[in-house]
């Protein structure tokens, strides 16, 4: 699957990273979807474009660089557009990932 570098890679620190990467998505995402703010939508795409390609969330990570481009533009005609797909992305790779940490967990209790 996409993350199963990830899982190989992370080996024990798999719940951990998966559990910061959730909650600080989380928060970059209130931000994109709420904020009024340019730059802060700028900032916090960039944030998460780079964190989402990191654990292999490659679809979500490409949502975000098109956010962060139409931003660095002044370019806003797409943001509702891409905040909800941003949204539905971000909810596909949460249940992805939480699967992943509940075969790890049931793969050490085994």
């Amino acid at each position: 699957g996409v993350f199963a570098g990830v899982k190989d890679l992370m080996g024990d620190g798999l719940q951990e990273l998966v559990a910061d990467f959730l909650r600080t998505t989380e928060a970059m995402l209130a931000d994109l979807t709420e904020s009024k703010d340019i730059q802060l939508i700028v900032r916090q795409a960039h944030s998460l474009k780079s964190s989402a390609v990191l654990i292999g969330a490659k679809g979500l990570s490409a949502l975000a660089l098109q956010v962060e481009a139409d931003g660095k533009r002044g370019d806003q005609s797409r943001f509702g557009t891409a905040r909800v797909a941003i949204n539905d992305e971000f909810a596909r790779v949460r249940h992805a990932l939480e699967g992943l940490v509940a075969d790890r967990a049931e793969a050490c209790h085994a």
